[in-house]
């Protein structure tokens, strides 16, 4: 896990821009799912709430930092399960 000063400066450095509409293109035969996680600090929850409202995504909220693979990778995998097409 990186220090809060290391996460710190890694944000501040990036260059998304997470209120701007998304322009590639998205399925439109199934929803989209953003997985949000709650305890990141590199991209804090209200910046992936907008992100996830670009795209007209539900977010399914997880206790996590950046890294869910490695937090809750069964919760995860429960989240990416029930979003599978049947």
């Amino acid at each position: 896990m990186c220090s809060s000063d290391t996460t710190r400066s890694m944000a501040s450095q990036t260059s998304i821009r997470h209120s701007e509409k998304w322009s590639g293109t998205l399925p439109s035969d199934r929803p989209i799912t953003y997985v949000l996680t709650t305890d990141d600090t590199l991209v804090p929850p209200d910046d992936q709430r907008a992100m996830a409202e670009t795209v007209g995504a539900r977010t399914v909220e997880i206790s996590s930092d950046h890294s869910v693979f490695g937090e809750q990778p069964e919760r995860l995998a429960e989240v990416l399960v029930a979003c599978a097409p049947r």
